[in-house]
């Protein structure tokens, strides 16, 4: 039965499969090797024999040195066709080092841990690239930390600095560094969220953080303010009844023109103002009824007495008074 048994090949899983070699850059090799390992781990079930392991690897060194390099190693070690072996894995890794392994590896990396920054990237970014090289470098805690935290950025730095306690261990560095960050992130994004709203696909409308309070009921509605000029009768209308001339409201005035008693003319307002106390408001009333009568009983003034009249009325009105006209 068992020498009838076909064999079945095993389904790998979809890993994703290293990035081939080709050797040009030897700092490359120990990332190369790690992305076969970790595929061939993956995928334990099918790379279970050593010729298996170092047939994927050499399988994926293709072009320049390392796809000549690799056509030699096989044409070396395959010299027996009846036993195809190329040997043991720890021999043949060896041999990769030897062949394209950074001489140089620790120095090499001790000039990039000196001279990585974080910059605009997050502090977890900045930590997995400065492990990457802090195991290369082969340094004590001491000068790794001191590499760290020159590459971190200062207010980062600066908040660390700022512990009662500060880290003393490179681990500690990198939690503390990963912490803060994270927090000062996730301040900003709920800083940007308080304060916008999307609408639509890439528009932002700007709302404040707070909920906007009731609006004062004397308060002149603006946002129904008709401010074209108002008709005579309409005008005369709201001046007998203490209406507003923009909004038509009690509690408040706010004329569609201010009149400028030193050239006795009129021009549109700019500002609206805020609502005026009763005493006032009945003083306005008064003023504007004893100039529509004025009106009535002297049709035959000329415009020279009616300015002569406002500006003597302006004149004895009170600082506050005048304030509060808009004057």
């Amino acid at each position: 039965m068992d020498e009838g048994r076909h064999h079945v090949s095993q389904k790998e899983l979809g890993f994703r499969k290293p990035e081939i070699f080709n050797g040009s850059d030897r700092s490359k090799l120990r990332e190369f090797i790690n992305q076969c390992k970790n595929y061939m781990a993956g995928n334990s079930h099918v790379y279970q024999e050593d010729n298996q392991k170092i047939a994927f690897v050499l399988s994926h060194m293709q072009g320049e040195t390392a796809g000549s390099w690799a056509q030699s190693f096989i044409e070396t070690e395959l010299t027996n066709d009846d036993f195809l072996s190329y040997g043991s894995w720890r021999d043949f890794i060896a041999s990769v080092n030897k062949a394209f392994g950074d001489e140089n590896i620790e120095e090499t990396a001790r000039t990039l841990l000196r001279n990585i920054k974080q910059g605009t990237r997050t502090a977890d970014d900045y930590i997995a690239e400065f492990r990457s090289l802090e195991s290369k470098a082969k340094l004590e805690d001491a000068g790794n930390i001191e590499y760290f935290k020159w590459g971190l950025n200062d207010p980062l730095r600066q908040r660390i600095y700022g512990m009662e306690s500060m880290p003393k261990t490179l681990d500690k560095w990198y939690e503390y560094a990963s912490r803060f960050d994270n927090q000062w992130r996730s301040a900003q994004i709920f800083k940007r969220g308080a304060t916008t709203t999307t609408r639509g696909k890439g528009r932002s409308v700007h709302r404040p953080y707070y909920s906007a309070s009731a609006k004062d009921l004397n308060a002149m509605d603006v946002d129904r303010v008709n401010i074209s000029r108002l008709s005579p009768d309409e005008r005369q209308k709201r001046m007998k009844e203490g209406l507003c001339f923009l909004c038509g409201k009690k509690g408040h005035i706010a004329n569609d023109r201010q009149f400028h008693p030193q050239s006795g003319s009129f021009t549109r307002a700019r500002t609206i103002q805020p609502g005026l106390d009763t005493d006032t408001i009945t003083w306005i009333k008064k003023m504007r009824e004893d100039l529509a009568q004025k009106k009535e009983t002297s049709k035959e003034e000329t415009r020279e007495e009616q300015i002569a009249y406002v500006r003597n009325v302006f004149n004895d009105m009170t600082d506050k008074e005048r304030t509060q006209l808009g004057f």
